[in-house]
């Protein structure tokens, strides 16, 4: 399989085909959507939401179709979609082997030592299954492709990992690996799962935001019941300030918390942006891939 079929004639038609569509605002940050002559980047290609169809027109495997709609869905809006879209089309190379670009991919998300959800995995049976299905990608990346069988396994495996989970967290991370156990060249829908499961682990990936609303709630209490004891020592009556008013209707309590939503909206367009620029360098590194995968998913 190769991209626009080694015609450059052809990755022109659909580049044209992308811009003409962006121009007239009408490439949207959706995954697998097309209605009245508007969509995700995949459609506004072939005009079909079919990835079968995708790879067929473009000659480029259908887990990066969905990689490619998923990553522009993430983004700020229709205009970082379609621009995000072109860029990916001009640098695929006509020809180009993209076979490699999702399983590459789905190791990053699982085992990448700064944003992968494996970091986070605390049962050792979680942590093998989970490493185990990233190795079976990086593996493809490099053009190694396991057999069924160990698929399989791996897939057993991660799901016995999950089923053994006591906490809801844990098994959302567990489950993160059972989702990305399939080969993405047979289980495009792999990808789209995967990569669910990773934006919804935010929180536990950027763990600087987790409960400091919570954590002020519970120093105000305290501040509140020191200055409840104090005046009683003194034989004052009790502050008139309840902790409603300091929890939740307090102006400097409100501004902080709108302050901290306002970070948390931006720490999400950071990582999300992220996952584009990822899929970006991935497609870049895949020319140049021999007998290893790329040192981005190792």
């Amino acid at each position: 399989m190769r991209a626009f079929h080694a015609d450059p004639a052809l990755k022109q038609e659909i580049l044209a085909r992308l811009k003409t569509h962006a121009q007239a605002g009408e490439i949207l940050n959706c995954a697998h959507v097309w209605d009245d002559g508007k969509g995700g980047p995949v459609a506004c290609m072939v005009h079909d939401t079919d990835l079968a169809v995708w790879q067929q027109r473009c000659g480029i495997p259908k887990a990066v179709g969905s990689a490619l709609d998923l990553a522009a869905s993430h983004l700020d809006g229709p205009e970082q979609a379609a621009g995000f879209a072109i860029e990916w089309v001009e640098a695929v190379e006509v020809g180009q082997d993209l076979r490699g670009v999702a399983p590459a991919l789905l190791a990053w998300l699982l085992s990448d030592r700064e944003h992968g959800i494996l970091r986070f995995a605390e049962p050792e049976a979680v942590r093998e299954a989970i490493g185990r299905v990233a190795d079976l990608h990086r593996r493809a990346a490099a053009g190694d492709v396991a057999p069924e069988a160990e698929w399989r396994a791996a897939r057993a495996a991660a799901m016995a990992a999950t089923d053994a989970c006591e906490t809801p967290l844990q098994k959302s991370i567990a489950a993160a690996g059972e989702a990305a156990a399939w080969n993405p060249a047979t289980a495009a829908a792999a990808v789209s799962d995967t990569v669910r499961a990773w934006v919804n682990l935010f929180s536990l990936r950027v763990p600087r935001f987790t409960g400091r609303g919570a954590m002020l709630d519970r120093e105000i209490k305290e501040w509140l019941g020191r200055l409840k004891a104090d005046a009683e020592k003194a034989g004052l009556p009790a502050p008139n300030v309840s902790e409603h008013d300091l929890c939740v209707a307090h102006p400097a309590v409100v501004a902080f918390k709108r302050a901290q939503a306002e970070e948390i909206k931006r720490a999400q367009r950071d990582d999300r942006q992220r996952l584009a620029e990822i899929l970006l360098t991935l497609t870049w590194q895949s020319t140049t891939w021999q007998s290893a995968a790329p040192s981005i998913c190792a």
